[in-house]
């Protein structure tokens, strides 16, 4: 018995040989799921970034991802995670085909390679699911899609970036329509479907924006400082934040991170909107001490968002 296994043996006080379940089960996950080099290609999956930072991803680490950008090392953790995913989505596959024949429907693929561009086979995808209705012929792409519990609080609508997905799904398939299917895989929320009308224009401008993005030679503007408005009983508040996409960007140096000019943004309330008694559209701004030292963000970012309104003052919080 080697030295490492007496020592365990010892600690567990058993004969038993060496055993690290952590272990074991790191080094398989890390092994079974390697990186993979996007070499330019655009998926279904990319067709959402073409309607800008507010519904999806970043254009910027797009464009480096398209040259094979180094990410960030993923943690087994995180490789657990989207195996669980893969899991749901496999079950998902086999589960419509047995429930939706109750209905008249049967599968007719699963995990299918479709290509959004049929003269282009770098622009492509694999859909979930495609049934189609026995009777009429209607073909109809199922998109799984596996969400925490706290975000179906949420989920009143379809997100713009996951409709454009399915849209491209349906038209490579040549499909009638579409269904996301949100999936709780926490599991107190079982799932949700959103249908998904087909709309072809939609892919096409899409891909034809992300041709233009992968294909020029610099890569788009930076992201922008935000500003987020809470609605309150008594005046709104105003803070600032750092665009999602910068915060969890994947890429090993972040482009959009590097060249943001503005560090170390508070998190905190930096001021209150005060609507005029007199007039709706006159607001006051009333900034807190730290709201002062960002007065020229804020109030920029307010006009930006606000145009019908006009900001007369800009001053300090009194002091209580």
């Amino acid at each position: 018995m080697s030295e490492e296994e007496q020592v365990v043996s010892e600690e567990t006080g058993t004969d038993a040989p060496y055993l690290n379940l952590e272990e074991c089960l790191e080094q398989f996950l890390m092994e079974t799921r390697g990186g993979w080099d996007k070499n330019g290609k655009i998926y279904a999956s990319d067709l959402g970034l073409a309607l800008g930072p507010e519904h999806a991803g970043c254009q910027t680490a797009f464009w480096y991802k398209c040259r094979n950008a180094p990410t960030k090392d993923v943690n087994a953790g995180r490789l657990l995670l989207l195996q669980a995913g893969d899991l749901i989505h496999d079950w998902m596959g086999m589960a419509l085909s047995r429930a939706v024949p109750a209905q008249g429907w049967r599968v007719i693929s699963i995990e299918d390679r479709v290509y959004l561009d049929h003269d282009d086979e770098s622009i492509g995808s694999r859909l979930d699911v495609m049934i189609q209705h026995v009777e009429t012929g209607w073909k109809t792409v199922i998109d799984v899609k596996t969400k925490r519990g706290n975000a179906f609080g949420y989920l009143d609508e379809v997100k713009p970036g996951d409709e454009l997905q399915v849209q491209g799904y349906i038209k490579a398939a040549d499909a009638d329509d579409g269904w996301v299917l949100y999936v709780d895989r926490e599991g107190q929320n079982f799932c949700r479907a959103f249908h998904v009308e087909r709309e072809d224009h939609r892919p096409e401008t899409a891909i034809s924006i992300l041709k233009e993005i992968r294909d020029a030679d610099e890569p788009p503007p930076t992201l922008n400082l935000g500003i987020k408005i809470t609605e309150n009983k008594g005046p709104d508040s105003v803070s600032l934040k750092v665009p999602w996409q910068i915060t969890w960007c994947d890429l090993k140096s972040c482009a959009c991170a590097n060249a943001f000019p503005y560090p170390n943004v508070p998190t905190k309330v930096l001021g209150k909107l005060h609507p005029s008694k007199e007039d709706e559209n006159n607001v006051e701004v009333r900034l807190n001490e730290l709201g002062v030292e960002w007065a020229e963000q804020i109030v920029t970012l307010l006009g930006v968002d606000y145009p019908d309104k006009v900001f007369t003052a800009v001053h300090p919080k009194p002091k209580e």
